[in-house]
């Protein structure tokens, strides 16, 4: 699985926690520890042959809003996505373009377009 983090906002994203669970190849995700304005950055979670759970929180500087994410893959073709978005802009981060099977692994993309962006 790749996790592809779109920042469309002025403000930069902050890594507020992560965690994996059930994957017997790894058990953390690589993720970036923040995200600038305008950037795109893409975190790749190794394969594995049991089911995994992933979860990463964001926020924009400001702290509002803070975004989950939790991803739940079981087999080569399985997935589950549950947004979990809390906050007076909560509404401005988006999964336009996810997911989307891309060289025989999950892409996801999550967009974050910005509050007043």
């Amino acid at each position: 699985m790749s996790i592809r983090l779109k920042n469309e906002s002025t403000h930069k994203l902050l890594l507020k926690g992560s965690t994996i669970s059930g994957s017997s190849i790894t058990s953390a995700l690589d993720l970036p520890q923040s995200i600038p304005a305008g950037a795109t950055l893409t975190s790749v979670v190794p394969s594995s042959t049991s089911p995994y759970d992933s979860e990463w929180t964001y926020s924009p500087e400001n702290g509002d809003p803070l975004m989950t994410f939790s991803c739940s893959l079981s087999g080569p073709d399985g997935i589950n996505i549950n947004p979990s978005i809390n906050g007076t802009n909560a509404a401005n981060w988006k999964t336009w373009e996810g997911p989307s099977m891309e060289d025989g692994a999950w892409v996801i993309t999550f967009t974050y377009a910005g509050a007043s962006d």
